[in-house]
């Protein structure tokens, strides 16, 4: 009845309108998505691009830090300690490469040719050199080097001239262990490394650091006890 088309009308002419403003709405809505998608695009390749460039620099990074002296010495030391032959080809590699790095006085700088070297570097090339059982002309004069920097107390410093310090007293009483000199001296005379190890060591069994300080007591102290029971580096671990 008349009832039924009246509600229809207004069913008709309650509905959605379809004239610009809607359409307006629908285009701001799809553009406002793809504007979101191309934003994350865009970063998705800026991240690539930049993972891309920083690779190569990291890689670099890492090569320039294991290509250093120390890294290399100690890295040599921890293959024969690992049960590598002397005569292998990494062992022997990493061998040569010290020996083309050390200087023109015989001794070893922390990381490359022609810095100033310390008795701490020096001495753990010449322990690499002898696990590789190559103790010639580069040994040899890197051990010279090492025993023309004694102090008057038989000890060394890090960086000569300097006072004696146990940790490079140490070092430098291994790397003779490891070439056949002994690190007491004639007769355990008390001015010879292990001389200066032994003044430094105190009743409770403690090794000092220097005369005037005890700093790392316990770095110190197991350093001292390889080189006053005359083990050269690699330590092998008795089970």
């Amino acid at each position: 009845g008349r009832g039924l088309r009246v509600r229809a009308r207004r069913r008709k002419l309650s509905g959605t309108p379809q004239g610009p403003t809607s359409a307006l709405s629908l285009f701001s809505r799809t553009f406002f998505l793809l504007a979101i998608l191309l934003a994350a695009g865009v970063f998705a390749w800026v991240q690539t691009l930049r993972a891309l460039e920083l690779e190569p620099r990291a890689v670099q990074a890492a090569q320039q830090i294991a290509g250093l002296v120390n890294l290399t010495s100690y890295g040599l030391i921890a293959l024969r300690a690992s049960g590598q032959p002397a005569g292998s080809s990494r062992v022997q590699r990493a061998a040569r490469w010290l020996e083309a790095r050390q200087n023109a006085d015989g001794g070893f700088n922390f990381a490359r040719r022609g810095s100033p070297a310390t008795v701490d570097d020096t001495a753990g090339a010449v322990q690499a050199l002898a696990a590789a059982g190559r103790r010639g002309t580069p040994a040899r004069r890197g051990l010279a080097w090492i025993l023309g920097r004694r102090n008057g107390d038989g000890g060394f410093a890090l960086q000569p001239p300097g006072g004696s310090n146990s940790q490079s007293t140490a070092l430098a009483a291994q790397a003779m262990v490891a070439m056949g000199s002994s690190p007491a001296g004639r007769g355990g005379a008390t001015r010879s490394p292990l001389g200066y190890l032994g003044a430094r060591q105190q009743a409770n069994g403690l090794v000092r650091y220097s005369s005037r300080s005890a700093v790392t007591p316990v770095w110190v102290t197991s350093q001292a006890l390889a080189a006053m029971g005359r083990r050269a580096l690699p330590v092998r671990i008795r089970r």
